[in-house]
């Protein structure tokens, strides 16, 4: 009598070889990326297609086979939008080397994707595995980046597929880049000299703050501080250079970096506005609705300490339209008072709020990518 388990396992050797075989086909029958000689990145989301993995069952050979037939994301301005959710997905990228390098990058351009595992055909009926994404240790990444990129082998007038498997809660929105290997590590060496300026700008502004606080004693001032601080963790974490540089090792902050720094950024921007309006004094029944805020802002900061989810987040970005809500009703209560501080605040609060809009209208899908992040 057959056994049966032998033939099941001879079965799935000859479907994922025949996959195999057929990648190249798949490429070409799917309008593969047709990768060039380039100084430079070239955008790759108008040749991508995906599918969703809600059971997380699916392997490198099925989602390769359900991605033969799978719809184009929706792309504007060389992004893929798809929205704020909680899901596994897999995305296919056939590519055709019309160069004549013989290695290349594929960078998955996204900073805050929890999981994003890349696999390549291996020539031999298997697949190449490589793991990154926000939550996967530097150590284990094909390339030390902040953004996860990977590097396939593929000689001149050859095509493969590549296949990505991603798992993240929250904002799905990506750039896919393919580069020549040499430029792009030249490219990485120097990426983030821009962020790197910024913090130390703001950390600098942090300090000064921090000074005039220990010199004149006016608590104002050390908020003012803190909030300096909160914005450029807020930064940091949404760059990727805050894993980079400073928690490598800390998952949970990792998960929780940029919902973590927003809570503190709005609460801490609220209080300094109470404090430097004189809110109890001037306007004591709007400090007492700036009092019932921050109380709000802890109970959702120690929210989001615990739970990672979707709900989580929405919290966290209805907290930051409330901030807004808050911070105005304390200017217009203190400028009919008379208040002179108010005049001084108004001008800076009216650069945070054009800033925090335009966050706040990109996290809802309204504004495009592109007016904000760039490139």
């Amino acid at each position: 009598m057959p056994d049966h388990g032998d033939l099941n396992r001879h079965r799935s050797r000859v479907i994922a070889a025949a996959l195999w075989l057929l990648a190249p086909c798949f490429a070409m029958a799917q309008d593969a990326f047709q990768f060039i000689d380039s100084s430079g990145y070239i955008s790759a989301v108008d040749y991508v297609r995906w599918v969703d993995d809600p059971e997380e069952s699916l392997t490198p050979t099925a989602a390769l086979e359900a991605l033969a037939n799978a719809q184009k994301p929706f792309v504007e301005d060389e992004w893929i939008e798809m929205g704020f959710r909680n899901a596994t997905s897999w995305f296919a990228l056939p590519i055709q080397n019309n160069s004549q390098l013989d290695s290349i990058i594929v960078e998955f351009r996204n900073p805050r994707m929890s999981y994003v595992d890349c696999y390549v055909p291996d020539g031999e009926g298997g697949f190449i595995e490589m793991l990154s994404g926000s939550q996967r240790p530097f150590d284990v990444r094909p390339i030390n980046y902040t953004f996860p990129a990977f590097p396939v082998e593929l000689a001149p007038g050859e095509s493969t597929t590549v296949l990505f498997r991603t798992k993240n809660i929250g904002d799905w929105r990506v750039r896919i880049y393919v580069w020549p290997t040499e430029v792009y590590y030249n490219h990485i060496v120097t990426a983030h000299d821009p962020s790197k300026i910024t913090i130390g700008a703001m950390a600098f502004m942090a300090l000064f703050q921090l000074l005039v606080f220990v010199s004149l004693r006016e608590k104002a001032y050390l908020y003012l501080s803190f909030f300096i601080l909160s914005w450029l963790g807020f930064l940091m974490a949404n760059t990727g250079v805050g894993k980079w540089l400073l928690w490598q090792d800390f998952p949970w902050l990792t998960a929780r970096a940029s919902s973590t720094f927003m809570i503190l950024m709005c609460a801490s921007f609220v209080i300094f506005s109470m404090s430097y309006l004189e809110s109890q004094k001037v306007t004591p029944k709007l400090y007492k609705i700036g009092q019932g805020y921050m109380w709000f802002a802890g109970a959702i900061f120690l929210y989001n300490c615990v739970y990672d989810d979707l709900f989580r987040m929405n919290l966290n970005r209805g907290l930051g339209v409330i901030s807004f809500v808050v911070i105005t009703m304390l200017l217009i209560g203190s400028l009919r008072k008379g208040s002179r501080q108010a005049w001084f605040l108004l001008a800076s609060w009216l650069l945070v709020f054009a800033g925090g809009s335009m966050i706040v209208l990109l996290s809802l899908y309204v504004v495009s990518a592109r007016w904000v992040v760039g490139t």
